[in-house]
């Protein structure tokens, strides 16, 4: 019997995967043919129509989710093959006080609105986190701290993928519009939208320095996590006094240790190899192309992940508090741009 639910998984996970290599693929053939139109942005574009207009098993849903995370994560590692650690180190290094003030601007101004829109506490903390930080990573490794339910989880999750996934589109018309530099551009992409996969797509498709610059800055902007998570952590074990400090603290390294995305240490470590001379010439001519064939194949699954029917299931007040929050990171990152290059 128990042969059955494995094979069933195995084919849940070979047609999840293929069917993301395939959008994949027909990006890389699209971007081919006209190199104007970003693949990546053809892979997200291909998928969010394919899952708004077939229904798609909940046991693939899962297998997209993890697929597309697990691309991601070894395309961003990869990327650092091209980078030297000096240059992750000095672009990091230079915008961290700018990305430390527009983080923290957001947290207390989208915290202020959901508590005048009258958004449960719970839930305004994972928008808060979500808007400022890294997306889904921060609700997820919050949510325990705050003990927040489920519908909670999930309605901060879909709000920040949906202004996330519009910021894909709508910052590379405004950074044309103003005619930014790709590095002024990656910088802000990387200091102000959600989620590390939306910065990559946005970016990318600006130009490859403006990936990188946005790769970079991102990573830099996802270790605040942890001290938003001790401070969470100090906070419960102040309201609630049947727990003590090192529970809470205990709760805080383990949600933190599960959620931190260590692929940040494997990105620095790969651009140090690089940058020693450990890699041969053929590997690092390649690794960077298959570095953006990954995430092609990652934003194929963060298309087909996303469900545009969220906006109507969330609500009018967490989507007003998100959309405010989206706009509040953009100005304020935008605003300290000239502290961060």
């Amino acid at each position: 019997m128990p042969a059955r639910p494995q094979r069933h998984h195995t084919v849940a996970t070979a047609s999840g995967v293929g069917l993301m290599a395939l959008i994949a693929l027909l990006a890389f053939a699209v971007d081919a043919a006209v190199p104007a139109i970003s693949g990546i942005i053809v892979a997200i574009v291909i998928g969010i129509a394919i899952r708004n207009t077939l229904s798609i098993p909940p046991t693939l849903q899962g297998v997209l989710a993890a697929a597309s995370k697990r691309g991601l994560q070894i395309g961003i590692i990869l990327l650092g093959t091209g980078l030297s650690v000096t240059a992750v180190l000095e672009t990091g290094g230079q915008a961290f006080v700018a990305i430390a003030l527009s983080v923290l601007t957001t947290l207390a101004i989208v915290a202020a609105l959901a508590h005048r829109f009258g958004i449960p506490r719970n839930l305004a903390i994972l928008i808060a986190a979500g808007t400022a930080i890294c997306g889904a990573t921060a609700i997820m490794a919050l949510a325990p701290l705050v003990r927040a339910r489920a519908t909670e989880v999930a309605f901060a999750i879909a709000v920040i993928t949906l202004f996330g996934t519009a910021a894909i589109a709508v910052y590379p018309l405004i950074g044309h519009a103003l005619a930014m530099t790709e590095h002024a551009f990656g910088t802000w992409a990387g200091m102000a939208i959600h989620e590390t996969a939306q910065v990559i797509a946005a970016a990318f498709q600006y130009g490859d320095e403006a990936g990188e610059t946005g790769t970079i800055v991102k990573l830099t902007r996802t270790t605040l996590l942890v001290p938003l998570a001790i401070a969470l952590a100090a906070v419960a074990a102040r309201d609630e006094r049947r727990r003590t400090v090192d529970d809470a603290t205990g709760t805080a390294q383990r949600s933190v240790w599960r959620t931190f995305p260590w692929f940040v240490v494997g990105f620095v470590i790969a651009a140090l190899v690089n940058s020693l001379g450990w890699l041969p010439s053929a590997a690092t001519e390649h690794l960077p192309t298959a570095a953006k064939a990954l995430i092609t194949f990652a934003m194929a699954g963060v298309g087909l992940s996303t469900d545009l029917r969220d906006a109507r299931r969330i609500g009018p007040a967490p989507m007003a508090v998100g959309l405010i929050g989206a706009a509040v990171m953009a100005a304020v990152s935008f605003a300290l741009l000239r502290w961060a290059t």
